[in-house]
């Protein structure tokens, strides 16, 4: 129905079509699956619980994404073997579709980088998504 539209959640299924073909979705394997690494390496929350940080990426090493929910609220230890030697990190707001660089971007990736999210994104929630990319010369 039209009239449905212009709600939140048909606002939303927008967005996170534009996010989803913006990236090489296909390529994305769960961490611990397939043959992946474990992307999480500390502060991701039990399998379970609201606060479990998800988290994939391609074997090629070039991307890494993660979704923090609401109920997240530690540092997350994110395991970057495998990636390039500069790492550029941004957060995805999954509630206005905008990007936002994380201070210090791009890193220089020792196999391990830690991120916090402490801010509200634009609906005055907590949820968000953290994108990883390997940085080409």
């Amino acid at each position: 129905c039209k009239k449905h539209l212009d709600k939140p959640g048909a606002m939303d299924m927008q967005k996170l079509n534009v996010f989803i073909h913006s990236i090489p979705w296909w390529e994305l394997v769960p961490s611990g699956l397939a043959g992946m690494r474990n992307l999480v390496i500390s502060g991701g929350g039990e399998e379970t619980e609201a606060n479990y940080v998800t988290a994939a990426a391609p074997h090629s090493g070039s991307l890494l994404i993660a979704y923090l929910p609401p109920a997240h609220d530690k540092i997350i230890s994110i395991n970057t073997r495998g990636m390039d030697k500069r790492v550029v990190a941004s957060w995805f707001d999954p509630t206005n579709g905008k990007y936002i660089g994380i201070p210090g971007s791009p890193f220089t990736n020792s196999g391990e980088l830690k991120f916090i999210q402490e801010n509200v994104n634009s609906r005055g929630e907590k949820d968000w998504v953290l994108v990883l990319s390997s940085e080409k010369p």
